[in-house]
Parts: structure tokens; sequence; C-alpha cells
């Protein structure tokens, strides 16, 4: 069950063509797993999830949300809390907060489960990232869309040909929105992450190259 960070590490092959996992690139709109420089004096859009800010303590995020129905330490990374499934736009949305012991608060995520996968994630994908990009409207979009061979676009995510990925990156902290359809999954993902969660998920992903090449 791909959760949390991991979810985001697990994108490097997908999000180097936004620059994501490392990857450095100039600009001052750069849009990659980074996110753009925190600009001083900027008030940040992204701050949060769930209206629990980045950098909350367990306990804080817990006085917000109440408990979670599932708590799950998550290697280095911290502790995973599960929460109840939502609904956004008719389908099944299950969020987890992700609470690092010194960082706080450095993801949340939606994992909206498709009723139909093949034959509307697309129609759902366009909803939650034209709704993301609603809420952020001082943000500039980077969208890319990936399909090896032909056929509908659902049905080559489920068999591991394509991919799509909207990401927003907040200049003034550096925080990122990401909604992804990520090839071989039936799961739609909305992760927020901070830019101390990106630093996170950028050291384990050059452990494990270092670990594994």
């Amino acid at each position: 069950m791909a959760r949390g960070l991991l979810v985001t590490a697990a994108l490097c092959g997908i999000l180097l063509s936004v620059g994501g996992c490392g990857e450095k690139r100039a600009g001052p709109r750069e849009a990659g797993g980074h996110g753009p420089a925190p600009a001083r004096d900027a008030k940040p859009d992204i701050a949060g999830f769930l209206e629990v800010p980045f950098g909350a303590t367990r306990e804080q995020v817990i006085a917000r949300l109440g408990p979670p129905r599932q708590e799950v330490g998550w290697e280095e990374l911290g502790t995973l809390l599960v929460y109840p499934p939502r609904t956004l736009f008719a389908q099944e949305a299950e969020p987890d907060l992700v609470v690092h012991p010194h960082e706080g608060l450095v993801q949340g995520e939606y994992q909206v489960r498709v009723s139909d996968f093949a034959g509307s994630c697309e129609t759902v994908y366009r909803q939650l990232a034209a709704a993301v990009i609603a809420r952020y409207p001082r943000i500039e979009p980077k969208q890319t869309r990936r399909q090896d061979g032909g056929g509908p676009f659902c049905d080559a995510v489920l068999e591991g040909r394509a991919s799509a990925v909207t990401l927003l990156a907040d200049p003034a902290n550096g925080a990122t929105v990401r909604v992804i359809l990520q090839p071989g999954r039936p799961v739609i993902y909305v992760t927020y992450v901070s830019a101390a969660g990106q630093r996170l998920t950028d050291a384990r992903a050059d452990r494990e190259l270092r670990k594994n090449f």
C-alpha cells in the first residue's frame, strides 16, 4: 500500500519532467519537487491540509480532526494518521496525514478511489485538478500528461502506460500540491507537501539511489 511520502518518492519517473525528485532547474517559476525558492515576506497560499497548518504536531492534528481510525509508524518519516473516507465529486476519498517527529505535519493526502476507473478516471482527475487550481488562483499550475501507445487513456493508466500530474508550487514557502494519476494504480492522489516534507522525500530517494545503484 503506497501512502504518504512514499507516494511522492515513487513518482520520480513522472515528476522529472516537471523538475521533481531533486532535479535542479533555474528560474523564478520553477515548479519541481523542491518547489520554487521561498519568497521573503510573502504570505503562503499552500499552508497545510484540511485546515491543519504544516508543522503541526500529532497532538495538534488530532485536536483539529479528532482521533484517526488508524495510526501507523512510518519508518524515519514519522507517523501516518489515516482518517475515515470523505466524498469528493461523488467518489470515496480517504485522507491521511504524515507527521514527522521534528518537522510536524509534512504531508496530507487524499486517495480518491474512482468507482468506475476505466470509464471516468480522466473526468474525475480533471474535476480534482480544476478544484485545486481554483483554490489557489495566484499559483500557476504545471500540467503534464503521458501515454505510451493507443487506446483509452484510463485503460492505459491501469496498464501502466499512462500518467498525469497537475502541480502547483507555492513561491512563498516551497510547499506543493499535486493531483496525480500514477501508472498502474486505480487511485487518484491529491497530495499536499511542505518544503520540509519534500526535503525528507528527496533525502530518502537519495539514500535509496546510493544504496541500490
